[in-house]
């Protein structure tokens, strides 16, 4: 396999010859246990179907199992064995044999890991083991529920002597108190507590911030319900009562709501408006996290149209349009209003009680934030939610004084510094819930920066009842091979003055020229206006900031953000070179390493295999011309194309070095239009010359068609 993954960054790889790779098994574990309360040994096999292999080994081996020839998994193997590890077993030895010898290890190995392991694996208890194991009793925690009816519940924690009585809280902190994790019992069994899993329902109950009413009996926000059936439920806690959290399962009037739209849903996007029909249910708010181009616009505008009501989006300035956009394509009975413009205010006072949807931007909403703060709207949308990471800025604290029933925040990456970020997002769609900013901090903020996996479970866990997150691997089936999505931006001011100059100019020039001589003085003109979309510094204007002189870069940033923070690794290509070559400021700013080929590079090889082999490489910037064909890099899963070509294959074949055989993702491609320029069309250029092609060629061999006409060129302006 490595010699053909090797070859294939060379050569296309026939079907064929992948299909003939054996397939990597996954094991079933098998585990025998014997020994005292002093002195346990443990072998570990792992089975693959008739083959029966010992702990230890180091490499994979093929064999034959369930008729099908496929590769043993040392990487399962490994976990399983370190699984086993944890517990605090050593090994395993020469003779592959772990061993156990420390009396509190013991213990709560038979307490506690003895029943998660026989529920995975297969135990086979030696007769020993098991004498001695019928004299060991868990403690194990339990909650009771008990509804108000109100915005609140009671919880009792409590703990009991496996099947026995009830033990309190308070009880088992004096045990742990006098320094050891078991107790003797009057019935001559050893009671033994696991010390950790008592600190993380202690830490559990007082994320809630609860307020205590009687010893263990603690009032709780009604909101804080779900984390704690949640966090019951993977800690291993029993539960008992219920909570009277309301609980959409009934999906008649979403549906009903939705009508036709339902089909253009693709099923997990479904699924994430039913999650958000319950989250309004239950009277919360909360994020929407999924992974970028999975449609996290097309839920939204779903959901609200189900809603009903009069409902605001707030998102950034260039994404304004695309939001108006998007709800004319899938929502058309909504009357949407993008709350824009110099004469906003006048567009608001006459559309206002008509409008279901209203957009604007940050911007803009900092501006307004005194107009926006007397209004009450059904649900409040915050797209690209990180904006307000900083509770303490101004667009932050614009978007936390405004007013809805339910309030949602979109965005594909929640936490892009510190989870601080993520207590301001969660400020603005569920005040409260991660509790005050100060305390959030001393509790998760400060010990994650310095590294704490179970910290980080428990906030995960936290999150989990009002984030939702799915990455593209695990809605593959749902997804096609290849998502083609177009972000259009707006130019910026200093950019818009430019190009109308140029274009101004440009109509003149063609109109005086010679008839032998209107094709290339239109191109010439083209070309700079084209230019001017880009990036202004590539006209000759050194002098301009990045933020003036390109919105592309900003979009651009946006979406690598995003991606890189999702784990993609993204290919980028631009017909300029100079273009590419001015991204590197940006791209060390944050910190993000890089791979660079154009026509110059004399190592390409080097370079392509250095970043299909390095996974701390997520960005290749490539020139169309040097690298549109001819490479393989199915090491990215994500495609940027900064500026269009006329000729849709050009571009087909940039995108299809990530999108060919060995890629086991989805692929995703974004292009960069400016909005009311030549380039948008250029885009329906586009869409008339392969619809062409693929009529004139059987094949779909469209790249020999590539030229632009006399025609073509002057329709352009």
């Amino acid at each position: 396999p490595q010699v053909l993954r090797s070859l294939s960054e060379w050569f296309e790889v026939p079907d064929s010859l992948w299909q003939e790779l054996p397939r990597e098994l996954v094991p079933e574990v098998e585990l025998s246990l014997e020994g005292s309360l002093n002195h346990v040994e443990a072998t570990m096999a792992f089975l693959y179907g008739s083959h029966r292999i010992p702990a230890g080994r180091e490499e994979a081996v093929v064999v034959e199992a369930d008729e099908e020839r496929g590769l043993t998994s040392p990487v399962m193997e490994r976990v399983a064995e370190e699984s086993l590890r944890a517990y605090g077993f050593d090994g395993p030895n020469r003779k592959g044999i772990f061993v156990m010898r420390e009396r509190d290890d013991i213990l709560q190995f038979h307490a506690y890991g003895l029943s998660r392991l026989q529920s995975e694996w297969t135990v086979i208890l030696g007769e020993r083991f098991r004498e001695f194991a019928k004299e060991i009793v868990p403690v194990v925690p339990e909650f009771s529920f008990q509804g108000s009816g109100e915005d609140w519940f009671s919880l009792e924690a409590s703990y009991r002597v496996g099947e026995g009585k009830a033990i309190s809280k308070d009880e088992v902190q004096k045990i742990l108190q006098m320094g050891k994790a078991d107790q003797r019992m009057k019935n001559g069994k050893v009671a033994v507590i696991d010390t950790a899993l008592v600190e993380q329902v202690s830490e559990t109950l007082q994320d809630c911030d609860p307020r205590q009413e009687d010893p263990g009996v603690f009032r709780i926000d009604q909101r804080q319900a779900a984390y704690l059936q949640e966090a019951a439920q993977e800690l291993g806690v029993k539960t008992k009562g219920g909570t009277a959290r309301k609980e959409e399962k009934d999906f008649g009037s979403l549906d009903a709501g939705l009508g036709e739209l339902k089909s253009t849903l693709r099923p997990y996007q479904y699924e994430g408006v039913q999650w958000l029909w319950r989250l309004q249910e239950a009277g919360m708010g909360g994020i929407l996290a999924d992974d970028m181009g999975l449609g996290k616009t097309l839920q939204t505008l779903s959901f609200l149209k189900a809603r009903g009501g009069q409902n605001l989006v707030v998102c950034p300035s260039s994404l304004v349009t695309n939001w108006v956009e998007e709800a004319l394509k899938f929502t058309p009975e909504l009357k949407v209003l993008a709350a824009v413009g110099p004469k906003r205010k006048q567009l608001i006072a006459e559309q206002w009680e008509e409008a279901d949807l209203v957009v604007t931007s940050y911007a803009l909403l900092r501006i307004d934030a005194e107009q926006y703060a007397d209004w009450s709207f059904g649900a409040v949308v915050l797209d690209e939610a990180q904006q307000i990471k900083n509770p303490d800025s101004q667009g932050a604290k614009a978007a936390f004084d405004l007013q809805a029933e339910f309030r949602l925040a979109l965005t594909g990456t929640p936490v892009e510094n510190t989870a601080g970020d993520l207590w301001s997002i969660m400020r603005f769609a569920l005040p409260g819930y991660l509790g005050g900013r100060k305390e959030f901090g001393e509790r998760f903020v400060k010990p994650l920066q310095k590294g704490d996996p179970e910290l980080m479970q428990r906030l995960s866990r936290r999150m989990r009842p009002v984030m939702k997150r799915r990455m593209k691997s695990e809605v593959a089936t749902d997804l096609p091979e290849k998502i083609e999505i177009v972000r259009h931006c707006d130019l910026t001011k200093k950019q818009a003055e430019v190009y109308e100059g140029i274009a101004r100019e440009s109509r003149a020039m063609v109109d005086e020229a010679e008839d032998g001589r209107k094709r290339m003085v239109a191109l010439t003109a083209l070309l700079r206006l084209r230019q001017a979309c880009c990036d202004l510094r590539l006209l000759g204007m050194e002098e301009l900031e990045e933020k003036d002189a390109s919105v592309k870069l900003s979009e651009l940033e946006t979406i690598l953000g995003e991606a890189v923070a999702g784990g993609h690794r993204v290919l980028v290509f631009s017909q300029f070179v100079e273009l590419l070559k001015s991204l590197v400021p940006m791209l060390a700013r944050n910190g993000w390493n890089f791979s660079y080929l154009d026509g110059q590079t004399k190592n390409r090889g080097d370079v392509v295999r250095r970043f299909q082999e390095d996974e701390g490489i997520p960005l290749f910037l490539i020139s169309l011309k040097a690298g549109g064909v001819g490479l393989n890099l199915t090491g990215a899963d994500t495609v940027i194309h900064l500026d269009p070509w006329w000729n849709p294959a050009v571009e087909a074949q940039a995108t299809d070095r990530a999108h060919r055989i060995g890629q086991t993702r989805v692929v995703t491609s974004y292009k960069l239009i400016t909005r009311g320029t030549v380039e948008e069309k250029i885009l329906t250029l586009q869409e008339k010359k392969r619809a062409m092609m693929e009529g004139l060629l059987a094949e779909g061999d469209i790249a020999s068609v590539s030229g632009l006409s006399e025609a073509e060129v002057l329709a352009l302006f």
